[in-house]
């Protein structure tokens, strides 16, 4: 027996684990040719369109989306279809109750695609194709840009702010300006 722990692992989405027939069709969409390509470079592609995990505004009826919905959710197992159903309003979840694999697959792939859909599609795709990642142990742990990104939400489209908080961060700046006859920063 070795003195070695296991090392410790987490579970993150990755481009790599996506089956190469879905790849292919993403990257198609796209408009690049796929023909003949190895993996590796379509996994590149998909990364510096998508980044390393696709916002939640990729799974509109757009390029992404449109894959998805024609290619991908044929492809979801029974659970995952009834964990999407679960997460579905009331209305479609009467509607889907009972159905069979297709007609569950047909009902959303016509359903309309609000934000809280796309957050289900996402939150679905990402669980489907996590990787295990192992976990520094030790030392400074140190955040990976994407993950930041996600954090604060670098991926999501920007909206224009409010006159309140306009006003509020305009009033932030006023207070932290440097009072010049004094040394801290006049909070």
């Amino acid at each position: 027996m070795s003195d070695q722990a296991p090392a410790k692992t987490r579970k993150i989405f990755s481009w790599a684990a996506v089956p190469m027939p879905l790849k292919r069709q993403l990257v198609a969409v796209s408009g690049k040719s796929v023909g003949g390509r190895p993996e590796s470079a379509l996994t590149a592609d998909l990364w510096a369109r998508y980044g390393a995990r696709p916002g939640v505004a990729a799974f509109s009826r757009g390029a992404m989306g449109a894959v998805l919905l024609e290619h991908w959710i044929p492809t979801l197992t029974q659970r995952e279809l009834e964990e999407i159903e679960s997460q579905l309003s009331h209305v479609d979840r009467q509607a889907l109750r009972g159905r069979s694999k297709a007609d569950k697959v047909a009902y959303l792939r016509k359903r309309n695609i609000t934000e809280s859909y796309r957050v289900i599609l996402r939150d679905t795709f990402l669980a489907r194709y996590r990787v295990d990642q192992p976990v520094a142990t030790g030392g400074t742990r140190v955040i990976s840009l994407p993950a930041v990104e996600e954090f604060i939400g670098a991926n999501a489209n920007g909206h224009e702010l409010h006159t309140h908080q306009v006003e509020a961060h305009a009033a932030l700046d006023a207070a932290i300006t440097l009072n010049r006859r004094r040394t801290d920063t006049g909070l």
